[in-house]
């Protein structure tokens, strides 16, 4: 064997060991998009029921919330107020998460179109949440805020607990069957 067959030889095994590293290296990237894709999935799903757990936990939310939701946030003490609106702020923040991770891929069109539903429902169903997003739209990203207004503006006439909340600026509420 001469010295020019050993070295395309060398030379051979050259291109398959970087040719098997490679394959290793996409293997191994696929996986850890796998793997963040359902972290990502899991942490959204965590972040969107976050909100309505807290109702359940923290003390008189649930009163302030339905004051808010029949009589108008103006009937709540300024303390209210500002514990309704960092609850709702919190969990539009959520749904911003939730759109803003749809947008780059990270969690599915499932997914977001079961969290979009919830999402709806509170949104052209609640006249308090209508009230905290006309104040505090601006805390959230103009592409974002495009995006809810829309969803507002579409308003499908959706129920939440099979009827609409009476309110300021809605029909008289309609008994469930």
């Amino acid at each position: 064997m001469t010295l020019e067959n050993i070295y395309y030889i060398g030379q051979t095994i050259a291109v398959i060991a970087i040719i098997g590293s490679l394959l290793a290296v996409m293997i191994q990237m696929r996986q850890t998009n796998r793997l963040l894709r359902n972290q990502a999935t899991r942490d959204q799903i965590d972040n969107i029921k976050s909100p309505s757990e807290w109702m359940l936990r923290i003390p008189g939310l649930a009163d302030i919330s339905v004051r808010a939701n029949t009589s108008g946030i103006e009937t709540l003490t300024e303390a209210e107020r500002i514990q309704f609106f960092s609850y709702l702020t919190i969990a539009e923040r959520s749904w911003e998460s939730a759109y803003v991770q749809f947008k780059d891929g990270l969690i599915t069109k499932e997914l977001w179109q079961s969290h979009l539903e919830q999402a709806r429902t509170v949104w052209n169903t609640i006249p308090a949440v209508r009230e905290h997003w006309a104040v505090r739209r601006g805390f959230f990203t103009a592409e974002y805020q495009a995006f809810h207004d829309a969803e507002i503006a579409r308003d499908s006439g959706a129920t939440l607990y099979g009827h609409r909340p009476a309110g300021p600026s809605s029909e008289p509420a309609e008994q469930a069957p």
